[in-house]
C-alpha cells in the first residue's frame, strides 16, 4: 500500500494489487469538526475519481468522532453517490469494539443511498480485508 494523502485526521492509502483504498483514522479525531471530517471525505472522493476501486478498508480503532445525523443525511447525499459513480462496492469496518463509533457508522450507512453499497464491521482487522478480497457481489 502506498500513501495517497494525510493530514492530522486521517491517512488514505492504495493498493495496486488488490485496488483497495485504506483509510486509517487517528486519534486527533477527537477534535474533529464536522467541516473538517467533510473536507476529508471530498478529497477522499477526489482521490477516488483519479484511481478507481472497488473495495474500501476503514480503519476506524482510534476513530473518535461520532457523526451527527445532519452529518449522515449529508454523507449518504454527498459522498456515497461519488462512492458509486466511481465503482467502489464493499466497505469494511474495523472498528474494534468502539460502540459509539460503530453505532454512528452503523446509522450513516442505513441512509437510503448507503444501502446501495455492500458494508461490514469487524473486530478483526485481517476478517475485514479477507471479506473485501472475495469477489464482489452485485448489490
Amino acid at each position: 500500500m502506498h500513501l495517497v494523502f494525510d493530514n492530522i485526521f486521517g491517512k488514505i492509502f492504495y493498493n495496486e494489487t488488490d485496488k483497495m483504498y485504506k483509510i486509517q483514522w487517528m486519534d486527533a479525531t477527537e477534535d474533529l469538526v464536522d467541516t473538517d471530517f467533510q473536507a476529508f471525505l471530498l478529497q477522499f472522493t477526489n482521490i477516488l475519481k483519479n484511481q478507481n476501486a472497488e473495495t474500501l478498508f476503514v480503519d476506524a480503532t482510534k476513530k473518535l468522532f461520532v457523526m451527527s445525523n445532519e452529518i449522515q443525511e449529508w454523507h449518504d447525499n454527498v459522498i456515497v453517490p461519488q462512492y458509486i459513480s466511481s465503482g467502489l462496492r464493499k466497505i469494511a469496518f474495523h472498528t474494534a469494539n468502539n460502540d459509539m463509533v460503530e453505532i454512528s457508522l452503523e446509522l450513516t450507512f442505513d441512509e437510503e443511498n448507503s444501502q446501495k453499497l455492500q458494508t461490514r464491521f469487524f473486530n478483526s482487522g485481517e476478517l475485514a480485508k479477507e471479506w473485501l478480497i472475495k469477489e464482489t457481489v452485485a448489490v
